[in-house]
């Protein structure tokens, strides 16, 4: 699936960049490379079957041990300690971001970042106006930072003329439009990143647990 994804990712990067150019040129070269991409996709059909045939035997598996789950043990308050666990992995990765910048480490947080969104998509109950709003935002981060990831990926096929033989007139003139993106959404992810990731971790994890706590007392008290 690994190469699968790869094409894929490239794919809805060059579609990505060619919504926000107006530059003929630009739009030539991305067309040339999403042709090629097109190309290489079709031409691993067989071993993308395959692929997501044993995909899918593995998430029958998952799914029969979801339904076998009964929860027990699951309290609001694990679920807060596991929000709170979250934020503090997903806020280390935006400094580590911060700090060094490789692609390596926004891919990493963008990973640790949906790990944090989706314990917050568990707890939202306890305030929707407010943890509603901040599952939206990293619904956003990791979309600027998914994008991020898939820009860095792409760039260094770019510059492997084996992988994606072009010429050189195109290469560049895609290579700067895409690396253009690749900084505006990074700079955007940073931008969201100082705001979602402003409180240190005890702060967030005693917020979190004080709407847990009251979400709980007005339910014991409607019973």
């Amino acid at each position: 699936m690994a190469g699968f994804r790869e094409h894929t990712a490239h794919l809805e990067c060059i579609e990505a960049v060619m919504r926000t150019t107006k530059d003929n040129h630009e739009k030539r070269a991305l067309r040339m490379i999403k042709k090629t991409l097109k190309n290489n996709l079709n031409a691993s059909a067989e071993d993308i079957a395959f692929s997501l045939e044993k995909a899918l035997s593995h998430i029958l598996i998952a799914q029969k041990e979801v339904e076998m789950w009964d929860g027990k043990g699951v309290s609001l308050g694990l679920m807060g300690d596991g929000a709170a666990v979250s934020y503090n992995k997903a806020r280390n990765a935006f400094k580590r971001s911060m700090k060094q910048g490789t692609p390596d480490h926004y891919h990493q947080w963008r990973k640790r970042s949906k790990d944090f969104r989706y314990q917050i998509t568990l707890v939202d109950g306890a305030w929707p106006t407010c943890l509603d709003a901040m599952e939206k935002a990293l619904h956003t981060l990791t979309d600027h930072l998914g994008f991020v990831h898939d820009a860095a990926l792409l760039l260094g096929a770019l510059e492997q003329c084996n992988i994606l033989p072009l010429p050189e007139k195109h290469r560049l003139a895609a290579t700067t439009t895409i690396r253009r993106e690749y900084n505006a959404a990074q700079k955007e992810a940073l931008r969201l990143g100082v705001r979602v990731f402003a409180e240190k971790p005890s702060t967030f994890s005693a917020r979190i647990h004080r709407y847990l706590d009251a979400w709980a007392a007005e339910n014991d008290h409607a019973m």
